[in-house]
């Protein structure tokens, strides 16, 4: 990442006595100083979590380091493992996005490792917790999704194997009279060394000049099984054990050795198999989902991690066939450059942390203006109403408050008349509010929109392009009264538009006309009993004239006025109600000058709005202040 041009922070976190910063380039390492609380250590040691007192105190540090490097540094992502619990206190406090890298959670662990119960609860609990809270969540394969599904419950994980570095100037020896087959992992029942020891016996029948080795810390209660079976069969002279081999011993090792062995029980990746691959070492590895996932039997050879007869039979197969050694190794060679390439790996990542980013702001914009939820949920009345149509209303909101959500809540009343599915349903709006079509046209149907005013056909164009839905709407620069359409459109409606005429009934007949005989026309107007209607419009005549009414003078109307319209048109009333509280509390005039007035206090003012109404929101919903709402609204169908 640093190559690609990227700024990359590591923060590393151990008992030390100086702490120091060491830059280079765009790769900056912080050795952090672990903390240490005074008493806390013995109080945790008293009931047996020195360990957890230890991954706390490994998570309080990272997020102080962290704290120190945002001030100096512009961080965008954070990066954590579940393990020692990293990100724990980064979750809680956090302000960018947190990405956690599972990888062995201790509920796998403890499946093959003795853990204090009140450990494992506690530790169980806090890798569930960075998990949970993180903002993505990373794991090397769809195998290990599988095995803590059921424990962790996180829907959205993202599968990114680990990279292996490709390294094109290995040469192994292949001319090497003594035969050596290695193991690389712990000794202990996980990694399942105990199928190769009872394999050996079989195998130096066959092939009495093979060396097994064995590299890896050790189990102590385990490598007595171990030793048991070696001494009983006389093994000593066929095995060999290293605790510790230092990288470059380990790449020696590998150019030395016939065929390496992984006959782990359980992996959540298997860094080991990857790796002996890329150098092009034959392997025999345990035939467990994992592995199927990581590589194909064309690289490898499966073999039971409980039958040690196939382990014996796969490892004498490879030393003896030069054939099929070379075979596998090309085979594994291209595999793994292919599919874990660091390369390949890195961009992988980068499109996982630009996902992850993206989220982690649409989540922010909503949260800060509680998503409006009330006004429209994202589930309604059967309508999946797409994030980003409400994403692009709330980053509307910032600018102008109150029309944003007035969209959102009108939407929502036309849904409450419509109430059946839109998919290539016609729809026809005329006199066009371009938002609320798009939505419909989103949501499946195939939209046309009437309107003579430029400004709105412009807006209705960019629209659909903007969520890609140009093949779904269709824009007619009209004028509403000479429109031709007859029996065409399921839904007829219009917004805001019948009250600025004096001859409203006749639009209500043409949008009859153009309604399918069991189709649906919905018409949305002001109600009579509001703020606006009662005193603002009064008030913006007389200060502006009657030219601020620019289709007409804008009258409002009660649901019997509304009712009877349709009815003299020859419609049949359907439904009808009154909605839209917070337009009525929170009108666009009173709003714009609260927030611009005191322009110093202007952000606080528009999060105040934004409370305010999502506020009225929740009491229409739930209280019969719904009755004092900003529009009326009322559908009908042809009364034949």
């Amino acid at each position: 990442m640093v190559k690609l041009g990227h700024k990359v922070f590591i923060i590393c976190s151990i008992p030390r006595e100086t702490e120091k910063i060491v830059e280079n380039g765009n790769l900056v390492v912080y050795y952090a100083k672990q903390l240490q609380i005074k008493g806390v250590g013995r109080i945790f040691k008293i009931f047996g979590l020195e360990s957890v007192y230890s991954r706390l105190m490994c998570a309080l540090t990272n997020y102080i380091a962290y704290k120190k490097l945002s001030k100096k540094y512009k961080i965008d992502i954070v990066e954590t493992p579940e393990w020692y619990n990293e990100g724990f206190f980064f979750c809680i406090f956090r302000s960018v996005p947190l990405i956690c890298r599972l990888h062995l959670p201790v509920y796998i662990i403890s499946k093959f490792t003795k853990i204090k119960y009140l450990e494992y609860k506690v530790s169980n609990f806090l890798e569930k917790f960075v998990v949970k809270h993180s903002d993505g969540v990373i794991t090397p394969t769809f195998s290990l999704v599988k095995n803590i599904n059921s424990e962790f419950k996180v829907k959205n994980f993202l599968v990114i194997p680990n990279p292996v570095e490709i390294d094109k100037d290995f040469k192994r020896n292949e001319n090497l009279e003594d035969k050596k087959v290695l193991f690389i992992g712990r000794i202990e029942e996980r990694k399942n060394p105990l199928v190769i020891i009872k394999a050996i016996p079989y195998v130096v029948k066959k092939c009495p000049n093979v060396k097994f080795i064995f590299v890896g810390k050790e189990n102590k209660e385990y490598k007595k099984k171990l030793d048991e079976i070696i001494e009983k069969f006389s093994l000593q002279t066929y095995v060999e054990f290293y605790n510790f081999l230092s990288r470059e011993e380990l790449k020696q090792l590998y150019k030395k050795v016939s065929v390496i062995v992984i006959p782990s029980l359980s992996e959540s990746f298997g860094y080991t198999l990857v790796e002996a691959l890329s150098y092009g070492i034959p392997v025999v590895c345990s035939k467990i989902d994992v592995f199927e996932e990581l590589v194909s039997n064309k690289s490898v050879l499966f073999a039971d991690p409980y039958n040690e007869q196939q382990w014996a039979e796969s490892i004498f197969k490879l030393l003896t066939d030069e054939k099929l050694r070379s075979e596998l190794s090309y085979n594994a060679k291209v595999e793994v450059e292919k599919k874990y390439s660091v390369e390949e790996i890195v961009k992988k990542q980068l499109d996982c942390y630009s996902l992850v980013y993206k989220k982690f702001k649409d989540k922010k914009i909503i949260k800060d203006v509680s998503g409006f939820y009330f006004a429209l949920p994202n589930e309604y009345k059967g309508f999946k109403i797409p994030f980003i149509w409400r994403k692009y209303i709330i980053e509307w909101s910032k600018e102008y408050i109150v029309w944003p959500h007035f969209y959102l809540v009108s939407a929502r009343q036309i849904l409450d008349c419509i109430n059946t599915d839109l998919v290539n349903k016609k729809i026809l709006d005329l006199g066009s509010t371009p938002l609320v079509s798009i939505l419909f046209a989103i949501l499946g149907a195939e939209v046309t929109l009437v309107d003579i005013d430029e400004n709105e056909i412009t807006k209705a164009k960019k629209l659909a392009e903007y969520f890609g839905v140009k093949n779904k709407v269709n824009i007619v620069k009209e004028d509403l009264f000479k429109v031709k359409y007859d029996n065409e459109f399921d839904i007829v409606y219009n917004c805001g538009v019948i009250e600025h005429f004096k001859n409203s009934v006749e639009i209500i007949k043409i949008m009859r006309k153009a309604v399918k005989p069991n189709g649906l026309v919905i018409c949305l107007v002001p109600y009579f009993l509001t703020l606006h209607t009662l005193f603002i419009r009064w008030y913006i005549r007389l200060k502006r004239g009657y030219g601020w009414d620019w289709m007409g003078k804008e009258r409002s109307y009660s649901l019997t006025q509304l009712k009877k319209e349709f009815i003299l048109a020859g419609l049949k009333i359907k439904c009808a109600s009154v909605g839209n509280l917070a337009r009525n509390i929170c009108d666009d005039y009173l709003m714009n000058f609260f927030v611009n007035r005191f322009h110093v206090f202007s952000k606080f003012n528009k999060k105040l709005v934004y409370k305010l109404l999502n506020i009225c929101d929740f009491f229409e919903k739930y209280t019969f202040l719904k009755m004092f709402g900003f529009f009326c609204i009322a559908s009908g169908t042809k009364n034949e």
